[in-house]
């Protein structure tokens, strides 16, 4: 199981192998990757499922609540694993180390009691009358974070009641800590790539404003432009009030159309406040206080986030850079890695 777990770095890959791989091996009818986000939610990543014994879960986004706070602390405190058994009303708990001290423990015994009915019924809803809950940690690299966070869940379920042995639990929880290293060696490659198309990104920019005998800031727009996946932006050089657009663009009200957003007082007093190498990310102007005046001018358009580069050379403000986008994903913030050289 752990070589076919570990035969792709892709993250889907290794995921669907995963589910296939357990669902052999316990001959249970739904196994399923259960991944949750920041706010406590969670979505089924990965699934496999015997001949349609129970319905597809695949795709489908649950609330936080579904899974209490309590219950996700214990399986990072505790590394905790849960077996339901439905029939029988009862909930196995087996930790693999002291909530209070955090030292793994002697013994890994699985210890039954009753479970909250509200829990039987939701299982019964869904058709299953025998889960097994293990979770997937994650480990940040050294010199970040040491404290594992919950990444995920390897969950079991059998529309029949099923008791799962020790062993067998045992083996899940090997093939979830193989989950976690796979999991984790996936990130870094996509880290990696992700460095890859930053850097080739910043050269074919670069490339284009040292293009002699003309520097081609039209083209170096539109190259940021994609790669931020924006609709639009601008290019703003104070100087010589020079300004470059591609896409759609907002619009002054028609007191203010000879004007252009750079040269508005709002916009201006805004960008002062910013050191070199900062980088202003709004991810809903109709939200944002300080553009409140200018966020008329964005209303025929469909753009609902920004991301202002201002530009400096020795410290000296010489113009902005805008990109422009339907919707903001704050995790492209990656603007300001690039060196002083080529910012």
């Amino acid at each position: 199981m752990t070589k076919q777990i570990r035969r792709s770095l892709e993250l889907q890959d290794i995921l669907t192998t995963t589910v296939a791989e357990v669902r052999t091996f316990l001959g249970t009818d739904r196994v399923k990757v259960y991944r949750f986000a920041a706010d406590g939610s969670g979505e089924v990543i990965a699934e496999s499922i015997h001949e349609q014994c129970l319905p597809s879960l695949l795709g489908l986004n649950f609330p936080a609540h579904d899974i209490p706070q309590e219950a996700r602390e214990m399986f990072v405190s505790a590394r905790q694993r849960a077996i339901v058994d439905v029939a029988n009303g009862k909930i196995g708990l087996s930790p693999l180390q002291s909530k209070e001290t955090g030292e793994s423990l002697q013994t890994e015994n699985i210890l039954y009691r009753q479970v909250d009915p509200c829990h039987i019924h939701y299982l019964k809803t869904m058709g299953v009358q025998s889960s097994v809950v293990v979770p997937i940690l994650h480990c940040y690299p050294k010199g970040q974070s040491t404290k594992p966070e919950l990444w995920g869940l390897l969950v079991s379920h059998h529309s029949q009641p099923r008791t799962i042995l020790k062993r067998e639990l045992n083996v899940l929880q090997q093939v979830a800590d193989q989950v976690a290293i796979a999991i984790a060696q996936s990130n870094l490659l996509t880290e990696a790539r992700t460095k890859q198309e930053l850097e080739a990104t910043i050269n074919r920019v670069t490339t284009l404003l040292h293009r002699l005998p003309t520097i081609q800031l039209q083209e170096a727009l539109e190259e940021v432009i994609t790669a931020f996946s924006g609709v639009s932006g601008r290019l703003y050089i104070e100087q010589s009030e020079e300004l470059h657009t591609s896409g759609i663009q907002p619009t002054l009200p028609y007191e203010l159309e000879n004007s252009i957003i750079e040269q508005h007082p709002v916009w201006q007093n805004c960008i002062a406040e910013f050191k070199p190498g900062n980088v202003w990310a709004i991810t809903d102007i109709y939200k944002e206080p300080r553009l409140r005046v200018l966020a008329l001018a964005f209303q025929p358009t469909r753009i609902r986030g920004i991301m202002v580069i201002p530009l400096h050379y020795r410290e000296k403000f010489i113009g902005v850079l805008s990109i422009f986008r339907s919707e903001f994903d704050t995790e492209i913030l990656w603007a300001g890695q690039c060196d002083e050289n080529r910012r």
